[in-house]
C-alpha cells in the first residue's frame, strides 16, 4: 500500500515500508508553474504520478491554475523539471502527453520538460517523445521569473 507524505511544498509517495518512491515539489515562478520531480517513476507509481499532477491543476481555456500553491494565480507555462529523476517508465511518460493536450487547449499555453537526467533523456529519445514534446536540456528556470 502506498501513502502520501506532505512536507511543506514537497509531496512524496512512499511504499508500505516508508521508502520514498518519488517526490514532487511545485512552485510558481513568473508566468510558470514548475513541478520538480525526484526519484524513480516506475510503472507501479505512474497512476499516482498522474493523479497527483491532475489534482493540483485546475484548467480553463486561458490558464493553468495551481490551486494549492498559487491560490488562483494564473500560469500559462507548465514546466516539469526532471533533473532529479533517475528513471521514468514509458507508462509515466505517456502522462506527459495528457498534460500536453491540456496545455494545448489553453490560450498561449506551453509546456516544457526541462533538464532531464541522461537516463531520462535517453528514454525520451528512444520513445520519440523528443519529437512530440518540448524537451530542453539546458533550461534556465530562473528565466521564468522575468516573464
Amino acid at each position: 500500500m502506498k501513502r502520501r507524505i506532505i512536507n511543506g511544498s514537497v509531496l512524496s509517495i512512499a511504499d508500505s515500508d516508508d521508502k520514498i518512491l518519488f517526490s514532487m515539489e511545485e512552485r510558481v515562478s513568473g508566468n510558470s508553474f514548475i513541478i520538480r520531480l525526484k526519484g524513480d517513476i516506475q510503472t507501479e507509481v505512474a497512476k499516482d504520478f498522474e493523479d497527483e499532477i491532475m489534482a493540483i491543476l485546475s484548467v480553463s481555456k486561458k490558464s493553468v491554475c495551481c490551486n494549492p500553491v498559487c491560490d488562483r494565480v494564473v500560469c500559462r507555462r507548465l514546466v516539469f523539471d526532471l533533473s532529479l529523476v533517475t528513471y521514468i517508465s514509458s507508462t509515466a511518460l505517456h502522462t506527459f502527453l495528457k498534460y500536453q493536450n491540456i496545455v494545448d487547449n489553453i490560450e498561449k499555453g506551453s509546456m516544457v520538460i526541462c533538464n532531464p537526467s541522461q537516463a531520462v533523456l535517453d528514454m525520451l529519445n528512444e520513445t520519440g517523445f523528443t519529437d512530440i514534446l518540448d524537451v530542453v536540456t539546458d533550461y534556465d528556470i530562473s528565466e521564468d521569473e522575468n516573464e
